[in-house]
Formats: C-alpha cells, sequence, structure tokens
C-alpha cells in the first residue's frame, strides 16, 4: 500500500456545494501529493477547480441528495483528468458538505 501511494500520490479534495443553486460554494480545497512539483500545485489545483465546475453544472439536481453519488463523481472525473495528464491512478479523497 505504502509503496503505490508513494509511485501514484494522493488527492484530497474538500468543497461545499449550494443545495439550492447545485454552484460550488466558495473555493474548494485541492491539495495533492506525489502528482506534480510543488511549483505547479497551484496550476494543477486550478485545473481541478474548473473539472469540479464543469462537472456540478452538468449533474442532474436529484444527484445532489446522496452525497456518497457526488463523491464518487468527483473521484471519476478527477481520476480520468490525471490519467490523461499524468499517467497516474494517484488515491482521490473527496471531502463533500452539501449546504
Amino acid at each position: 500500500d505504502r509503496q503505490k501511494l508513494a509511485e501514484d500520490g494522493i488527492i484530497n479534495v474538500v468543497a461545499q456545494i449550494g443545495q439550492s443553486n447545485q454552484r460550488i460554494v466558495g473555493k474548494p480545497v485541492v491539495t495533492s501529493h506525489g502528482i506534480v512539483a510543488d511549483r505547479e500545485d497551484k496550476n494543477f489545483a486550478k485545473e481541478i477547480e474548473v473539472l469540479l465546475e464543469t462537472m456540478m453544472l452538468n449533474m442532474k439536481p436529484e444527484a445532489l441528495k446522496d452525497h456518497k453519488n457526488v463523491e464518487e463523481e468527483i473521484r471519476n472525473v478527477v481520476r480520468k483528468h490525471v490519467y490523461r495528464t499524468k499517467k497516474r491512478y494517484p488515491l482521490i479523497i473527496p471531502t463533500i458538505f452539501i449546504v
């Protein structure tokens, strides 16, 4: 397990989602370890933020009723993006708060 984490890295996404307008409230916190160099970290976090905004716009309103589905969708979107750009499969930990 430790070897896999060392090779592929970790991405932690924390976001607040407004239930009424189905948008991200404030700015999501994206932290990554072992994916990109420190100087590229802000750009990478910005890419993930844009992905999340797009995902939320395309998501059905009923989907927000179950936060586990939203977390799984975030995992899938981020995983696809990271594989396309970095050719890695990191551990992705989404934490969402529906407000």
